[in-house]
């Protein structure tokens, strides 16, 4: 049963990759200042969803439950959700960062030109 919740995950995963036109327009429509915490909060909280999930249904009998392994399904879909979100998220903040300002030299020291 283990091996079908993985290819529903990666399944879901490759649909959310075909929609990556909607995904990316979302991920630009936010701030460049939200993009990297609002990417950290979905990599984190996706995990720990996940990982919640998965002992709560422990602490709740084990995976022998009849509703245990499509709660493992729906933990895992949340997951991978979350985890394409916060990728997309991540790279459109280097991605699309301003770079059209000077910065300043890593030496502030001034160059001596030589006569």
């Amino acid at each position: 049963m283990q091996w079908l919740a993985f290819v529903i995950w990666i399944a879901y995963g490759l649909y959310v990759w075909r929609k990556r036109g909607r995904v990316l327009a979302w991920a630009q429509s936010k701030p460049p200042q939200v993009r990297l915490p609002l990417s950290l909060g979905l990599l984190l909280g996706g995990a720990a969803i996940l990982f919640g999930g998965l002992m709560a249904i422990d602490q709740t009998g084990g995976l022998k439950q009849l509703w245990a392994w499509p709660a493992v399904v729906a933990f895992g879909i949340v997951f991978v959700h979350c985890q394409v979100l916060a990728a997309v998220l991540a790279v459109c903040n280097v991605m699309f960062a301003d770079t059209s300002k000077q910065k300043q030299p890593s030496n502030c020291e001034e160059e001596v030109e030589n006569p």
